[in-house]
């Protein structure tokens, strides 16, 4: 077997990591760890040795490359060679995270083939600000640490086995370890920075209702029940392995075309408000999508956080019944009065709108899922969206409703 073998950071007297790849496959990759008192050895994802604590004083613990590697190892992440990743044009930019368009080169195992895989590449902004912690930049800082976290709290939610293959969730690809010698440590050590691979998306939800691309395809209001469908489903499966969203909108729900060219939505973007299901404290979201207990402090809030996200699921479901709407008006002040109104005017709001969208008898079954969904009072929401499905494409809805629309093209 040809390896051929990249150091990505030197440590003196501490270690050096050390990227193997077999040259013959170009697939499957190993990973040393080696340090001054110990060594590490993983192949193929399974962790070896489980390497010591390592303390930097320059380094913060959930930054230094030897635990931002071990945390990938303990995931069975794959490793992506710099080699067989190209970064193309950005898709979006902020702050401090930015999303570019990227191809990666993969073998075909059907036809044994060399070939590219347009993805999604996920990384901190290059800036140059330090990475250690000064009383000048401790703002930047914290807000540096905090992207850096946020991608591998990404990765441990996509990563998560058997979340990392269900349908309605973003496929992780792998991640590149990238050296970035703008970065450096209180002691000039280089950063390693994680850039998160995934699936391509073709559109997010809020673009393609912007753009009208929802339009000229099939039934609109076809289109929006599976949508609704499918994200139901992702949200069961998240919520089911301990973990919450908290930032559920329609920018965050990614969409995809299968092998018969089917419209899927994946929920994606985890990582700056995914939370454990118990947490404390799941950060603030987005105020359009918030849920009442998290904008005004007369309701309490759920022991668990999962409410949250069936809040934001159910103004998703108008915002799909209106074609991509927001399904509550007015301003900021004026909206966050409705939600928190004790006599659910938002629910009442949202179902009026809706009510001509769609078959009487589809309307039932959504003004049902909105009853069950947009309620000031989190004690009133469903526990769980296992059955959404199961309701809007019941065999008894969808036959009344295809006979509906049958007799109505026949007037």
């Amino acid at each position: 077997m040809t390896t051929r073998e990249s150091r990505v950071s030197p440590y003196e007297n501490e270690g050096t990591l050390i990227l193997s790849r077999d040259t013959e496959t170009g697939s499957n990759f190993s990973l040393s760890v080696s340090r001054a008192s110990c060594t590490g050895f993983a192949s193929k994802g399974n962790l070896g040795d489980e390497a010591d604590s390592f303390q930097d004083p320059g380094i913060p613990e959930s930054l230094h490359p030897f635990i931002i590697v071990e945390h990938l190892i303990r995931r069975r992440v794959k490793i992506i060679s710099s080699e067989d990743l190209d970064s193309e044009a950005d898709i979006g930019k902020g702050a401090f995270m930015q999303v570019r368009r990227g191809t990666l080169g993969i073998v075909d195992m059907t036809t044994v083939d060399y070939c590219d895989v347009p993805v999604a590449i996920k990384s901190v902004v290059r800036t140059s600000l330090p990475i250690y912690h000064h009383p000048q930049h401790a703002e930047q800082y914290q807000r540096y640490k905090e992207a850096i976290d946020s991608i591998l709290l990404e990765i441990d939610v996509i990563a998560h086995d058997p979340l990392c293959h269900h349908r309605n969730i973003i496929r992780l690809l792998g991640v590149f370890l990238e050296v970035n010698p703008g970065h450096v440590d209180s002691k000039g050590k280089m950063v390693i920075l994680p850039n998160l691979v995934t699936e391509l998306a073709f559109s997010d939800l809020a673009t393609f209702y912007e753009r009208g691309d929802y339009k000229g395809r099939e039934s609109p209001q076809d289109l929006a029940l599976r949508l609704m469908a499918d994200i139901a489903d992702g949200i069961t499966a998240i919520h089911s392995y301990g973990i919450v969203h908290a930032d559920l909108k329609p920018a965050n729900i990614l969409l995809f075309r299968d092998h018969k060219a089917e419209i899927i939505a994946k929920i994606g973007d985890f990582g700056i408000r995914g939370v454990g299901i118990r947490a404390e404290e799941p950060g603030g979201g987005t105020w359009r999508w918030n849920a009442p207990e998290y904008i005004d402090q007369q309701y309490s809030r759920p022991p668990q956080h999962a409410p949250r996200d069936v809040y934001a699921f159910g103004l998703i479901i108008g915002y799909l019944a209106l074609e991509g709407c927001f399904p509550l008006r007015g301003n900021a002040s004026e909206i966050n009065a409705i939600k928190t109104d004790p006599s659910d005017n938002a629910l009442s709001s949202i179902i009026d709108q809706i009510t001509a969208k769609f078959p009487p008898v589809l309307n039932q079954v959504i003004a049902g899922l909105l009853s069950d969904t947009v309620r000031a009072d989190w004690r009133k929401r469903v526990v769980s969206l296992e059955h959404v499905r199961e309701q809007l494409f019941s065999e008894r809805w969808v036959f009344a409703s295809v006979f509906t629309r049958h007799a109505m093209t026949c007037l």
